[in-house]
């Protein structure tokens, strides 16, 4: 299964934690190619549904974007960076949770990661 995560939500970690069962597949570099307003994620996650690929959805809860804001400022993330997830942080809540294509969508709360909800990514 596929499991689309918004920025900060511990893919990375997870997939150091269980390399047999999770790859992490960085898509940031996409955000060059789509027009301004759009989540870089978006295009990935069209190509998925154009090929009926099915996947999940995990994000923060829309308001915790303090709590990831200092999170990315912790782990040393750019300016860059910060203008894209937190300065459309609105933007990319809106397009996560209005996804109807998505099989699941797993909203975590403000101190958890994928790492938290393993068990539901795993038997899901």
């Amino acid at each position: 299964m596929i499991i689309a995560t918004h920025a900060g939500t511990g893919k990375t970690t997870l997939a150091k934690m269980y390399p047999d069962n999770f790859i992490d597949f960085v898509s940031i570099p996409y955000k060059y190619y789509l027009p301004e307003p759009c989540p870089p994620d978006s295009s990935v996650l069209m190509f998925l549904e154009l090929d009926q690929v099915p996947y999940f959805l995990c994000y923060p809860h829309r308001n915790v974007k303090p709590v990831y804001q200092k999170r990315y400022i912790e782990r040393g993330n750019s300016n860059n960076f910060l203008d894209i997830f937190i300065g459309r942080w609105d933007a990319f809540m809106y397009a996560l949770e209005s996804n109807n294509c998505a099989a699941k969508h797993i909203v975590l709360d403000p101190q958890q990661y994928l790492s938290d909800v393993v068990e539901i990514l795993k038997t899901s």
